[in-house]
């Protein structure tokens, strides 16, 4: 079964004919992605730094979340055992 007599089925219409369909483009353009002129060194220092600061920051707050789960969770149980 072609793929078009499918696509008829779901949508119950039959497929475009070749002149209402977009005509395909003439040519690409190019973009640049990076951002010219480069960024000199001691934006890549800032950026590297501030990177690590974030990554320590959020760790530290990971650490510090699981550290008061155990203790909440060792009081309860200390709790429930009547100690």
């Amino acid at each position: 079964m072609p793929t078009y007599s499918l696509v008829a089925q779901m949508n119950d219409h039959p497929p475009p004919s070749p002149e209402e369909r977009e005509p395909e483009p003439e040519s690409v353009v190019y973009v640049r992605v990076h951002p010219w002129p480069e960024p000199d060194w001691q934006t890549r220092v800032g950026s590297v730094a501030g990177l690590m600061a974030l990554v320590t920051g959020a760790a530290l707050a990971v650490a510090l979340g699981t550290y008061q789960l155990g203790l909440v969770l060792n009081r309860m149980i200390q709790g429930l055992m009547g100690e």
